[in-house]
């Protein structure tokens, strides 16, 4: 199916984009780890829920966030609550702006109609998606 191919393409084209802008600050788990946690995901176990990594893999994408200065575990109870610095947060507003660069580059020519239905196709994929 060749749609599935454009989208693959254009997910591989985004995510080479931010690893170049961003590079050297983080892995892309790091990054993947760190949005979670910009979204408002604080345990460890919901992240682990959240992104669909194993426990090992978020436990030292954690690590290497928290030693990067990124990212601060507090206790909270039993559990350790994530929670991001200001450079964890500076380095999400130059992903912000990153993406609002990128978004009027992919969506440059279309037509403000195009890009609501454009919207709304990719919703109802995702929805589709999500139905167990």
């Amino acid at each position: 199916m060749d749609l599935l191919k454009y989208i693959f393409l254009i997910n591989r084209h985004v995510r080479k984009e931010v690893q170049r802008e961003l590079g050297g600050k983080l892995n892309f788990l790091e990054f993947k780890v760190l949005l979670t946690v910009y979204r408002g995901v604080e345990s460890q176990i919901d992240i682990v829920e959240e992104t669909g990594l194993s426990k090992g893999t978020v436990s030292k994408a954690l690590k290497k966030l928290e030693e990067g200065g990124f990212i601060v575990r507090k206790r909270s109870g039993r559990k350790y609550a994530v929670v991001l610095t200001e450079s964890g947060q500076s380095i999400m507003q130059e992903f912000e702006n990153l993406t609002d660069v990128l978004g009027r580059k992919m969506l440059a020519g279309f037509e403000d109609e195009e890009i609501n239905a454009l919207e709304r196709f990719f919703r109802k994929m995702l929805e589709n998606l999500e139905e167990r």
